[in-house]
């Protein structure tokens, strides 16, 4: 009797063991199979992308100029929604909350996106591990630009009026930690002057209250936002930051040429998802971005607006974050910067 008893006791025990790595396989095979499917189907919806800047500036103007033919290549509407404020943080963060499933992107500046953290005592993000790269996608000069009122015809002018008056010159940012905030710092510092700096709420506005010439008179922008104003003849524009000169501003020199080498800048923009997107997802964002960015029309769009179109492979855009991370970080060390 004692052993018809332990027979179906050890042949139940056997089968529970069996069942139970069964139902271990068989939820694991399901956790697995959404990422597999979403990326199979994907997009199957919009695709949002946050601009870390209001409407109007730089990197507004790109994003719009991209969009439309990413959309045809993704085979569904991109949407663009503004996130502007605290030097791109705000979109930033609202970004690396999203969804890890590669329906919303992040298109920011490589500068501002990589400076934040030097730049608060406290984040909710971190800009580099809370990120995935998909695609570098395009690059500009920036230029030193001052309001047509302004008595000065090139950048040695410039210089020497902002030493004999220290301080009275003011430049426009599109916020504290921004490109164009730290490039004006380390034009400071690199030529020893002393011009104040005016944050704004994003390029549209600084944008704005440049033109008009009273509250500030100098930019450090990027060529995307200022060449129509350039070619209207409302600013100046004294050099560029790129190592050669631009092909649309082919008479302006650039800052190497008057003697400072160590003086260059690019600014480069990109497209990220939340870290842990499905690697498949991140692949189909890449090649919809690579397409796009080497489309004819896009290309001549972006040039005609003073940048170059461009592409990478997610890898490396992840080490150009790290890599432009430790440089800004190493300004913002230098020059005291701090967020309010």
């Amino acid at each position: 009797m004692k052993r018809n008893i332990q027979q179906p006791t050890a042949f139940r025990r056997n089968f529970m063991r069996r069942a139970a790595f069964s139902g271990i396989m068989l939820a694991a095979m399901a956790s697995s199979a959404p990422a597999s499917l979403a990326a199979d189907d994907f997009p199957k919806a919009p695709v949002k992308v946050i601009v870390t800047y209001p409407p109007g500036g730089g990197t507004d103007v790109l994003a719009r100029i991209i969009g439309p033919a990413l959309a045809k290549n993704l085979g569904q509407p991109v949407v663009i929604e503004n996130r502007g404020g605290a030097g791109g943080s705000i979109g930033s963060s609202a970004a690396a909350r999203s969804p890890k499933d590669g329906y919303t992107m992040l298109f920011m500046s490589l500068i501002p996106h990589t400076a934040v953290q030097g730049l608060y005592a406290s984040l909710n993000y971190d800009p580099i591990s809370d990120f995935s790269g998909v695609s570098r996608a395009v690059t500009l000069p920036y230029v030193i630009v001052a309001n047509s009122s302004l008595p000065v015809n090139n950048l040695n002018e410039l210089i020497e009026m902002a030493k004999s008056k220290p301080g009275s010159l003011r430049f426009e940012s599109a916020g504290i930690g921004s490109s164009t905030h730290l490039i004006g710092e380390l034009f400071k510092n690199t030529f020893k002057v002393d011009i104040t700096h005016v944050p704004y709420k994003g390029g549209g506005p600084g944008l704005v209250a440049l033109l008009g010439g009273e509250e500030v008179q100098v930019a450090f922008e990027n060529l995307a936002a200022m060449l129509p104003h350039i070619q209207s003849g409302k600013l100046k524009a004294l050099a560029v930051t790129s190592k050669t000169r631009s092909p649309q501003l082919p008479d302006v020199p650039t800052v190497a040429e008057l003697g400072t080498e160590d003086f260059v800048v690019t600014g480069d923009f990109g497209y990220l998802v939340p870290a842990g997107t499905p690697k498949e997802v991140i692949a189909k964002l890449n090649s919809a971005l690579v397409k796009t960015m080497a489309d004819p029309e896009i290309i001549a769009q972006i040039r005609q607006s003073g940048a170059e179109a461009q592409s990478s492979t997610p890898e490396e855009l992840d080490r150009d974050l790290r890599n432009e991370s430790s440089k800004w970080l190493e300004v913002i060390k230098g020059t005291g910067i701090k967020a309010n």
